[in-house]
């Protein structure tokens, strides 16, 4: 049977994992020129501007479809309103 590994040696392992992660991390990051860094900024600020804006669109479509809706529905009640009143005689 396998001797059980103690806490202190897993915990130490997991420490040392991170530790890597990071130090890979870091020697990507300063490997990346100024240049290159510009390019990266450039793509993030393009998608986020690309999603903002569709989001903005997409609210602006859905305002102008409700204030339709609601037109539609004040311009429907007056030609009934109209209709009834033709009928009534003129509301007289």
């Amino acid at each position: 049977m396998a001797e059980p590994i103690p806490l202190t040696l897993a915990a130490g392992d997991k420490v040392m994992n991170y530790t890597s992660y990071a130090g890979a991390v870091v020697s990507v990051t300063t490997g990346v020129t100024l240049t290159e860094w510009g390019i990266i900024v450039g793509i993030l600020t393009a998608t986020l501007t690309f999603v903002a804006n569709m989001v903005y669109q997409a609210r602006k479509d859905r305002r102008e479809q409700q204030r339709h809706e609601l037109l539609m529905q004040n311009i429907k009640r007056q030609a009934m309103g109209e209709a009834f009143d033709a009928l009534d005689g003129g509301g007289k």
